[in-house]
């Protein structure tokens, strides 16, 4: 096919040196065009996630790179994509986990870190990107294990350790910027401790719409009812046992019904039960490829150019692979085993409305753990505070040092405890 005949935006560069020509040989030879430019755009060419990973192929073959087919959403010309290989190709490489996205890499600030919450792998929406400022860098942890490239890892704490490596590969020396979606934030909480013992503090470490822990979530919730904005009287330990007891009791029975073992799932020993194993990995699979359709299809509307919305059918298509069933069933496990330790470092939470009423709770253990906390609401809800570019602002000044008060122009900002983060 010849280059001419397609609507490309850009006009044609030809390849000079020899590593621009073999990159430029690459792209037309995936394409089955006779010559691309270096400043064609992969999803203008007709890119899509078949093309992309013949591509990445190739070029991992050609120039010994550790590239992703994610990357093509930000590295979408053969110039860039050269510049970012003769990068990672150099004496100074930094080779990361293949569970490591690297967003923006060469942006002039110091990177943010990005963990994910309870799904293990992050979606990140194109209004909430757009809305860091351009020249930050963020690399973005999925749960390792995701992909079938490692094993996945089996508590918070292996979790924590490994993110921790990854970070100082990237950021050997301070500031180091974390932010953590969701039940992602004890992941973030564990990073901090374990930075503090080996004498390193993080910079910035903002918790978006960070509840506790499954398991302490459950005992605050049966010990400390609430109607609307009531609190009830607190339940006697007694009888919080008495409906934990029950409870486990009915799941007991549903699972026999649907595997014939009369055993808790949440029990860590009934993982060692196969065939439970199985039915928990089944049951995860039908859920993740469910809301990978969804979030892929939200993306692919949402997003005018396709670029990012090609990057998002990467991610969903990983999301619903059987390695990515086990790898959740396992995070869920670890998050509800995990039991954190007090901290006493200054953590940012940004809360949605809905979540926001427990830290007006003395007795909520958010705040017996994280005493020095400081929160700030951003949305009616936890969609709205994990993706709108409100939430993102807020970040972008939180790890700019910036001070917020209840006269900025976000969604519903008011301080509910604690005091400006930049103080």
């Amino acid at each position: 096919m010849d280059r001419d005949s397609l609507e490309l935006s850009a006009r044609y560069v030809a390849p000079s040196s020899a590593s621009e020509k073999k990159m430029a040989a690459i792209w037309a030879g995936v394409f089955e065009l006779e010559t691309v430019g270096l400043e064609d755009d992969f999803f203008e060419l007709g890119g899509d996630s078949l093309l992309a990973a013949s591509l990445v192929g190739a070029i991992k073959a050609e120039f010994q790179s550790d590239l992703k087919e994610s990357q093509l959403a930000d590295l979408n010309t053969p110039r860039k994509l050269l510049s970012a290989v003769d990068k990672s190709s150099g004496p100074d490489r930094t080779v990361l986990p293949s569970n490591v996205i690297a967003i923006n890499p060469d942006g002039g600030r110091a990177p943010i870190f990005l963990v994910h919450g309870a799904a293990g792998i992050v979606f990140l929406k194109p209004r909430f990107r757009d809305a860091l400022d351009p020249e930050q860098p963020v690399y973005i942890f999925q749960a390792q294990g995701y992909d079938g490239a490692a094993p996945p890892l089996a508590s918070v704490e292996e979790i924590a350790s490994s993110y921790l490596r990854s970070i100082l590969q990237v950021q050997p020396e301070p500031p180091w910027h974390m932010v953590a979606f969701c039940a992602g934030g004890w992941i973030a909480v564990e990073i901090v401790q374990q930075m503090q013992r080996q004498g390193r503090q993080p910079a910035t470490v903002v918790l978006v719409d960070t509840n506790l822990p499954s398991g302490i979530r459950k005992d605050y919730s049966l010990k400390r009812i609430r109607l609307g904005n009531v609190h009830l009287p607190d339940v006697p330990d007694f009888l919080v046992a008495w409906m934990k007891g029950s409870l486990a009791m009915t799941r007991r029975m549903k699972f026999f019904l649907k595997t014939g073992r009369f055993k808790d799932f949440h029990d860590s020993r009934a993982n060692e039960d196969q065939a439970i194993r199985r039915h928990l990995v089944s049951s995860t699979w039908r859920r993740n490829k469910r809301r990978a359709a969804a979030l892929s299809a939200a993306f692919a509307a949402s997003d005018r150019d396709g670029a990012r919305a090609q990057q998002a059918s990467e991610l969903a298509s990983i999301y619903s692979s059987e390695a990515a069933a086990v790898t959740s069933a396992m995070l869920r496990r670890a998050y509800r085993a995990y039991r954190p330790s007090p901290c006493d470092f200054p953590f940012s939470f940004i809360v949605s409305v809905k979540r926001s009423a427990p830290f007006d709770d003395p007795e909520f253990p958010i705040n017996r753990l994280l005493p020095n906390r400081r929160v700030v609401v951003s949305g009616d809800t936890h969609g709205d505070a994990v993706s709108s570019p409100e939430t993102a602002q807020l970040v972008q000044r939180l790890v700019d040092g910036k001070a917020i008060s209840e006269d900025e122009p976000v969604r519903k900002p008011a301080w509910v405890t604690g005091g400006d983060p930049a103080g």
